[in-house]
């Protein structure tokens, strides 16, 4: 986790996620009969949920780093950036190169939900009214998730106004 001072902002921080380890996608709920009434069961189960318990633990640590101090703009809405690396093998993927295979990129971005659970956030997602990333090969397997305030995006999300 690292708060990084971002100088276009008026010195607002910006909070990184750095998550060691394969990034897992968050699977489907799977439902099912039993006598005669449906039940839905959405609980992630093994390497999943260790990786879960992962991103909470990270975003914990980001909270206890930052909860003396913590930025106004973590109540309002923010903007998130999710970088998923896969470990490059050297010979087909190179690292840099996109990954266009499983898991697919919004099943990843799900994972998200994980900050929720954790003290950092106020709320749920509907605080993130902007998000992107992207899904690449790099020198060993990890997750970034950044979160900025909106202020950072203002200028990309004019740019679509105009469209």
């Amino acid at each position: 986790m690292e708060l990084i001072r971002s100088e276009g902002l008026a010195m607002t921080s910006i909070i990184k996620l750095d998550i060691p380890g394969k990034p897992y996608a968050k699977s489907r709920p799977r439902t099912f009969m039993r006598g005669g009434r449906s039940i839905t069961v959405s609980t992630p189960k093994g390497k999943q949920k260790d990786y879960q318990n992962n991103i909470i633990s990270h975003a914990d640590e980001a909270y206890y780093k930052i909860r003396l101090n913590r930025p106004e703009w973590l109540s309002g809405p923010i903007g998130m950036e999710a970088y998923f690396f896969f470990k490059a093998d050297g010979k087909k993927h190179k690292i840099g190169d996109m990954h266009t295979y499983r898991p697919d990129w919004d099943n990843l971005v799900k994972q998200k939900d994980a900050i929720y659970k954790s003290k950092l956030m106020d709320s749920d997602d509907c605080q993130i009214v902007y998000e992107c990333g992207a899904k690449l090969y790099g020198a060993k397997d990890r997750t970034i998730f950044i979160l900025r305030p909106i202020a950072y995006y203002k200028e990309i999300i004019s740019m679509i106004n105009l469209l």
